[in-house]
């Protein structure tokens, strides 16, 4: 009766151990299968990419061709919103390829986690993310890009959407150019309504000048002469995440009369900061410049 107790007792030991072992291959199987397919869409980014950013001929080549059928929805958005090259807009592209297939190969061999939640919530944060994302999503498998919609940020808050940073970068970018347009017609009346409220400017080697009658009066003067004029450049727009203020960098070309009477030039550089109204427009609150040129700066 013993012997037959211990042979039950042995073969129960017998069959838990090969459950364990079943279970322990089965893990390993999933392990494996998770790396090698993590590595496939490794290879996979690598594979499409290197051309891209490697081969100045192919790129060229691929340059050559959508300039005849035409560019892609999002290379065609990255040059017109960042003023990229055809050959700069292809190689941002397949650069974000990678480092989002990167994101879907970690996914598939690790699944969810914390660190891949924040790293996709950093990358959606940056507007060149954003549209990569809303034009190649397609190129990922159906489970990953569920999880970044699930994860990412609220696409109906107007603090990441955005539809609402282009629309308020171009705001921004019309009103200065309407603004330089009235300074070189000399039409202080248009050029004082992008002035926002309790304005400050601040004129290198001059007093501030606060507030729109200062301002204007300091204006008056420069639109008198009629040789002033500008040439201007707005470098760069950053709108803040609440959406009610942004600021702008840029450089100005001022052609005026010099103290002796003859033509004078001066370069400056300049920062604005910008407010949006209740009524959604863009007004200039602050404007500072300073002149790099040998003469008395203009901004």
């Amino acid at each position: 009766m013993r012997d037959k107790n211990w042979a039950q007792r042995i073969e129960l030991i017998a069959s838990v151990s090969v459950v364990v072992t079943l279970v322990l291959l089965v893990v390993e199987v999933r392990a494996n299968t998770g790396a090698l397919e993590r590595q496939v869409l490794l290879d996979r980014a690598a594979g499409m990419a290197t051309p891209f950013m490697e081969g100045p001929e192919l790129l060229e080549a691929f340059r050559r061709v959508k300039a005849v059928d035409g560019w892609g929805p999002l290379e065609a958005e990255l040059m017109e919103r960042y003023e990229l090259e055809p050959a700069q807009s292809v190689a941002w592209t397949f650069f974000l390829y990678k480092i989002w297939n990167n994101l879907e190969a970690d996914y598939a061999f690790a699944g969810r986690s914390d660190e891949l939640t924040g790293s996709i919530q950093g990358l959606l944060a940056f507007p060149d993310n954003q549209l990569y994302w809303k034009h190649a999503a397609g190129q990922f498998s159906p489970e990953f890009v569920a999880y970044v919609g699930e994860v990412a940020p609220d696409p109906g808050s107007e603090e990441q959407t955005l539809s609402h940073q282009v629309a308020h970068h171009e705001a921004i970018d019309n009103a200065y150019w309407e603004w330089v347009d009235a300074t070189n017609a000399k039409d202080l009346d248009r050029w004082a309504t992008f002035l926002g409220p309790d304005p400050l400017f601040l004129p290198p080697d001059h007093v501030a000048l606060r507030g729109e009658s200062a301002i204007r009066d300091f204006y008056a003067l420069l639109f008198a002469d009629d040789r002033f004029a500008l040439e201007c450049r707005q470098e760069q727009v950053t709108v803040a995440e609440g959406q009610d203020m942004a600021w702008s960098t840029g450089s100005c070309e001022a052609t005026f009369t010099g103290p002796d009477g003859d033509l004078a030039t001066d370069s400056s550089k300049w920062a604005k900061v910008w407010i949006r109204l209740p009524s959604g427009d863009w007004k200039c609150t602050l404007n500072s410049w300073t002149s790099i040129g040998p003469n008395e700066g203009r901004g």
